[in-house]
Parts: structure tokens; sequence; C-alpha cells
């Protein structure tokens, strides 16, 4: 399903817990025999081996092919898309081996920066993504915790708090301290905002990374699930990186 019905789900039945499931092994290997239909070689690039079965599913899947390559991202959402144009750009100007595109990947997404800020760890805990104590930790002191994905799943790298506008003005004003802004060209990806917060962001990041582009894009419905429907991520791709 799309986000909206996953966040308007959600919405209506505040107290269910709904969770992401990745593809069967049966399901990937029945996608791959439709896309070789059109390619003599499939790349599939998932999620962060870390987060679930996807990774796992789809390397068993590829073993009944001799021409499918599956690539650990290490990513969630916006970062799998980047490494998706990452992929792209490559094949179109150079095509590669698929030997030479997985050495190409594997060192662009060590370029590639995605810090989350959450508004509230109950998803992640629903999900089995984050230890009860440090949710109740969260929930005492009103934390919204800095996340950033690895290869082990996801890692925290600091806190912010207070009221909504000046958590997320001190997560953007982090991220610039560390760097992140530093880029021509930013990713803000959120399950979907109202007007008036999305103008209220829009206006905090071009402030803090005056001159860059900035585009605003949909949170993908699984990501949603997991991280709660007031996430917000930014991407970006530290000098060196390739579109």
């Amino acid at each position: 399903i799309g986000t909206d019905e996953a966040l308007h789900y959600l919405r209506k039945n505040p107290g269910r817990t709904i969770l992401p499931i990745a593809p069967t092994i049966e399901e990937y290997e029945s996608f791959f025999a439709e896309k070789l239909l059109q390619a003599d070689h499939v790349f599939h690039i998932t999620s962060s081996a870390g987060t679930g079965q996807a990774w796992h599913n789809a390397a068993e899947a590829a073993h009944s092919f001799g021409n499918v390559t599956v690539f650990d991202g290490e990513q969630y959402s916006g970062g799998t898309g980047v490494l998706a144009l990452m992929a792209a750009g490559i094949v179109e100007t150079e095509n590669p081996s698929p030997a030479a595109l997985t050495a190409a990947l594997l060192s662009g997404k060590g370029r590639i920066r995605t810090p989350f800020v959450v508004e509230t760890t109950a998803r992640l805990l629903a999900a089995g993504r984050i230890d009860p104590r440090i949710h109740a930790l969260c929930q005492s002191f009103l934390l919204r915790p800095i996340l950033v994905p690895s290869a082990g799943g996801m890692r925290m790298r600091g806190f912010v708090t207070g009221p909504r506008n000046r958590y997320i003005e001190d997560f953007i004003r982090k991220l610039l301290f560390a760097g992140v802004l530093e880029r021509a060209e930013l990713y803000v990806l959120t399950p979907g905002l109202p007007p008036d917060d999305a103008a209220a962001l829009r206006a905090m990041v071009e402030k803090r990374a005056p001159g860059r582009q900035i585009r605003f894009l949909r949170m993908s419905a699984a990501t949603s699930l997991i991280f709660g429907q007031e996430t917000i991520e930014i991407v970006c791709i530290q000098e060196g990186g390739r579109q």
C-alpha cells in the first residue's frame, strides 16, 4: 500500500501494531523472472540487511538465477533511492559489469548521509527496533532521538528535545555543525506534513543551508510505519558522490 493509505489506517487505528513485511523468497523469484524478460541482468538494491528479511530473501531468491545481483544498500527510504540514482547514472555513462557496479556503489554508499529525527520512539518499540529502556528514557524526558542507518540497522547519534518547531530547528542546526548540510543538493523526506508544517520546515532548512538545492519528497510507507508519522529524514551526498 502507499504512504497515504498506511498513515490513514494508523490514524483510524492508533492502538494497532502495523509492521512492514518483506517479500517472500517466492515473490522475489517471480519478480526477478519477470524483470529478466526485459534485461540481461538484474541488479537489485535492498534496504539495510540489518532491518529485516528483504536482503536475505532477495539473496536466497537470486540463487535460482545466474544473472541477478543483490546489493545491500545499508540505507532506508531516501538513502536507498539515492543509491538507485547513483546506479542508474553509472550504468548510463559507463555500462559497467555487475562486479564493477557493485564496487562503485560500495564506494558511493559510504558518502551518503541520511540522519532521521523521530518525534516518538513508540513505533520503533512496536517494531522491535529500540531497547525498551531507551524508549522509557525518551518518554520520561521528551527526548527525540537522531538516528542514522548502519550495517546492523540503526544507531543513535544524539537527541533533541522540546516542542516540534524547536527540536526540528535543533536537529537542522546539529546537521549544519556536523557538516551534513554543506552539500550542493539535499533531499528532505517526510511521511506527509500539513502545508503549514511543510512550509516551516522548508524555511528552516533554507535558512541553515542557503543556496542549496533542496528537494522535498515523500517517505515510503514502510519507513513511515517503522519510524512514525512525524519523522524527518535528510539525505545528502558528500563531495565525490556520483548521481
